[in-house]
């Protein structure tokens, strides 16, 4: 594990996969037990900073509590402590936030964030099967970063991956199956003109996710 991107933010209106960035940090974790303590960490530096509502902030706290109280349990059994955390970071999602913990291994922990940027993430837990102690928001991904606020939207969340080829769908059979040429050709074409937007990926989004894959867009502050 290489680095984690910490992140905070607010779910924009009518999407499920973008997220308005509040908070980010960006930090070096050698074990996955040391998840907790960053996370730790970054709840503490939202609370003191953020102006949430007192709902988001009663789960945060909640969230943190949790976090401390792995940390002093491990190597112990913490089954009920992930059920909470679990059942917290879904009901900061349902009040309209996410709070995420993305372990990387394309992007060094020196290297900083860019907050002025739009950034696509490609979740890949349940597919390499490291579970992360089961909590839904601790995640093992790679990003693609949108200097062109044009060019990060959905298609070009799912696209991207593909075309600069951080990521391949199984065999050539596989990628036969669900079309991936054309698609291609149709967004190497709309890329240079800015008009991504005008492909229609569902079906190939909706595969994707079908087989364990997650998405989000943060969009910079």
């Amino acid at each position: 594990m290489k680095s984690v991107d910490i992140m905070f933010g607010k779910y924009i209106s009518g999407s499920w996969y973008h997220v308005q960035l509040l908070y980010v940090a960006r930090e070096d974790c050698h074990a996955d037990e040391e998840l907790f303590i960053a996370g730790t960490e970054a709840i503490s530096n939202i609370i003191s900073s953020i102006d949430i509502d007192d709902t988001c902030m009663a789960l945060l706290g909640r969230l943190k509590t949790d976090f401390e109280t792995a940390t002093q349990t491990l190597p112990n059994e913490i089954d009920e402590i992930v059920k909470d955390v679990n059942r917290t970071t879904a009901e900061l999602e349902f009040n309209g936030y996410r709070f995420m913990m993305i372990c990387r291994n394309d992007v060094d922990s020196t290297i900083p964030y860019d907050t002025a940027s739009d950034h696509a993430y490609m979740m890949i837990k349940s597919i390499i099967n490291k579970p992360l102690f089961n909590i839904n928001c601790f995640e093992l991904g790679v990003c693609n970063t949108f200097e062109d606020p044009f060019a990060s939207n959905i298609n070009s969340m799912v696209m991207e991956f593909f075309a600069n080829g951080k990521f391949k769908f199984g065999t050539e059979e596989d990628e036969s199956m669900v079309n991936l040429g054309n698609f291609l050709k149709e967004y190497n074409i709309l890329v240079p003109r800015h008009e991504t937007t005008y492909m229609d990926t569902s079906k190939l989004l909706h595969t994707l996710e079908s087989v364990g894959y997650k998405y989000v867009i943060v969009v910079a502050s």
